[in-house]
């Protein structure tokens, strides 16, 4: 199947986002199709308009003008698998033509100012995958949606205005469904999300707080025990200590250490982090972990020993203004044992790319001490990517970089002992990255 497509585009974990078609392919599948897939653009509200016969599976609507679904196109339309509109201003369902849609699997209404979904839509009973996504005149969604016990996906990213979901009673009937994604629902009282005990993918998780009986709490993500891949939580200012006696830097450490991932979690990213020390206790039991974000944790004043994380390939570090030196500690070597002489072992074994920016005070990158090149102790064996950006204070790096395999080494905006080093191109700090056949900066 692969070699029917080209030119793939993968993101940052390496899964494909984009590819094309051969024109070949292109004009084969149309040929064997012609008579399935129906394509019409819409020129007026009230223009009639029907299908070409009962054979269409999958229909296709072009710039509908501001107005309801032009019904008339659904005559025919007791076969259709798929109904997906694009560059459309549809404000409305016709509830008479989508009761017609019994087999009707695809429903994508992306980019409408619809503002109700009606309860017939509960009648849609073999819908796979539902899309009301940036539709942001959308209030609320009918309990019959919940009728939809087919349904896999559901997308409602952008719905700005969408305030409710269906109570958490109903939502149990949604057995099947597996994806949802509400990504900019800010105003969303979401509790019913605790009812999709199937759910394996939730884009946000955005905690209430007060005492908003409609909204969801922290302990909730608990009934949502099958949840993989990636999740941001939103809003964990909102979390309340029972006492409400607790500091917020001490209260993010609390919280924080709380959350207990999945073990076999792939992709993290922490943001907005206030105390000063960032080791939750769960950290070192994420073997499987291959990228990692710390994002504005200001005041955290030491780097986490993430070293030892057996399957780390990804490590980005933005905005810790307090942090000053980075020692053997984030390494996983104790201080105490730093030598190079204490024994064997391989530190960020995977690791391949590491970016740090703007870390404002942060001076010195320490090395281990007695480090030769003939040392037991790897460090990054695998790292091909280090990245500097607004370090106007670093002036060391440690000896162990003239070991690794590095490929690229970028220096970005405002990092001039790094700079100065790479012009110079002589001196003790230039013989430990001087082996790295690309070096670039930018920025000045």
């Amino acid at each position: 199947m692969r070699s029917f497509f080209q030119d793939f585009v993968e993101d940052d974990d390496g899964n494909i986002i984009r590819c094309k078609m051969h024109d070949i392919v292109h004009d084969f599948v149309l040929y064997l199709t012609k008579d399935e897939c129906f394509t019409v653009v819409v020129k007026g509200a009230k223009e009639r308009m029907e299908l070409p016969g009962d054979e269409v599976r999958h229909l296709t609507l072009l710039f509908a003008p501001e107005g309801p679904f032009p019904v008339s196109l659904l005559n025919n339309s007791k076969s259709l698998r798929t109904l997906t509109s694009f560059d459309s201003q549809l404000t409305s369902i016709g509830i008479e033509g989508f009761s017609q849609l019994k087999c009707l699997r695809t429903l994508h209404l992306r980019s409408n100012p619809i503002t109700e979904v009606p309860k017939e839509i509960g009648g849609l009973i073999h819908l796979r995958y539902l899309d009301l996504s940036d539709n942001r005149e959308l209030n609320e969604l009918p309990d019959s949606l919940c009728n939809l016990y087919n349904l896999q996906t559901l997308r409602l990213k952008e719905c700005s205005n969408l305030v409710k979901l269906p109570k958490e009673e109903a939502m149990r009937k949604l057995t099947n469904l597996k994806h949802l994604y509400v990504e900019l629902c800010c105003n969303l009282k979401s509790k019913g999300i605790r009812g999709l005990r199937n759910l394996k993918t939730l884009d946000v998780f955005h905690v209430h707080g007060g005492d908003d009986s409609e909204g969801l709490r922290l302990e909730d993500l608990e009934k949502l025990h099958q949840l993989e891949g990636t999740l941001r939580i939103r809003n964990l200012k909102n979390v309340k200590d029972a006492n409400a006696k607790l500091e917020e830097t001490t209260l993010d450490e609390e919280i924080v250490n709380a959350l207990q991932p999945h073990p076999d979690l792939e992709s993290l990213r922490i943001e907005g982090y206030s105390a000063k020390t960032l080791c939750p206790n769960w950290m070192m039991s994420l073997h499987k972990l291959t990228r990692l974000a710390l994002v504005n944790c200001r005041n955290c004043e030491v780097l986490p020993p993430l070293g030892k994380l057996p399957s780390l390939e990804s490590l980005e570090i933005y905005w810790m203004d307090e942090v000053k030196k980075v020692g053997v500690e984030f390494l996983g070597i104790a201080p105490s044992s730093s030598s190079s002489s204490s024994g064997s072992a391989i530190l960020f074994p995977k690791l391949k790319k590491l970016v740090f920016s703007l870390m404002s005070s942060w001076e010195e990158w320490e090395g281990v001490a007695g480090w030769t090149e003939d040392s037991q102790i790897k460090i990054m064996p695998s790292l091909k990517y280090l990245g500097f950006e607004y370090v106007p204070k670093l002036k060391t790096l440690p000896d162990f970089l003239r070991k690794t395999p590095l490929q690229h080494l970028v220096i970005r905006d405002n990092s001039p002992h790094l700079e100065s080093i790479v012009k110079q191109r002589s001196g003790e700090e230039w013989a430990k990255i001087s082996h790295i056949p690309n070096i670039q900066q930018v920025g000045r």
